[in-house]
C-alpha cells in the first residue's frame, strides 16, 4: 500500500461559527464540521485522515476525508 504525500484541499462555498464555536463547511446546501489547523504536518494529517480546507475569505481549516466524501457523494 502507498502513503499518500501530498494533502488534499477542498474548497466550500462557506465556512461559519456557531455559537458553540465549532465551525462549519457548507457545500450544496450540506454542512460537515471543519476545524482550525493545527501544528501537524501535512504527512501526519493525511494519516490522521484529514484534508486541508477553505472557504473564498476564508484562512485555511481542516477537514476530514469521510466528512467530505459525504458531501461529494
Amino acid at each position: 500500500m502507498t502513503t499518500a504525500t501530498e494533502i488534499n484541499y477542498y474548497v466550500f462555498d462557506s465556512i461559519t461559527k456557531d455559537d458553540d464555536n465549532q465551525y462549519w463547511g457548507h457545500l450544496n446546501g450540506q454542512s460537515v464540521e471543519v476545524y482550525p489547523t493545527d501544528a501537524d504536518t501535512d504527512a501526519e494529517l493525511i494519516e490522521k485522515g484529514f484534508a486541508k480546507c477553505d472557504a473564498p475569505g476564508t484562512e485555511t481549516f481542516l477537514v476530514e476525508e469521510t466528512a467530505w466524501a459525504t458531501l461529494a457523494a
